[in-house]
């Protein structure tokens, strides 16, 4: 998802990555979210331009809370739509490449019925997740 403000000029979206060019970005850091932080520089790597990184932050509330604030814009999974606010757009893009992996492990040994429910909730809810295009 890209993160904007809410009167943005491709908001509501969807949106061609190329159109943000220009843009800064408010990043989630690679230390504690290697793979967004990848898929996000890989995707605006293949839209043609390398992003202004104007902010990082280690916390993706915090990553929503600096756009809101004006510092630039972001891309973020779509679980992160819990932070929507009035003044912020939540807008998908158009690249067929734009997801990150969600994967599971655990050890059987240690599995518990936390562990089991949680699976269980992750397999229901993965038909859940809209397409991408």
């Amino acid at each position: 998802m890209v993160i904007l403000p809410k009167h943005h000029r491709v908001a509501p979206g969807p949106v061609d990555l190329r159109d943000l060019a220009g843009e800064q970005f408010v990043l989630s850091s690679r230390e504690t979210s290697p793979a967004v932080f990848d898929k996000a520089i890989e995707l605006c790597s293949e839209a043609g331009f390398s992003p202004r990184i104007a902010s990082i932050s280690s916390v993706w509330s915090s990553v929503v809370l600096m756009v809101r604030a004006g510092e630039g814009i972001s891309l973020l999974p779509i679980n992160e739509q819990q932070f929507r606010t009035r003044d912020l757009e939540f807008c998908a893009l158009k690249s067929r490449n734009a997801f990150v992996d969600f994967v599971m492990a655990w050890s059987p040994p240690r599995d518990t019925s936390l562990i089991r429910s949680f699976r269980r909730l992750a397999l229901l809810h993965k038909g859940s997740i809209p397409k991408r295009a």
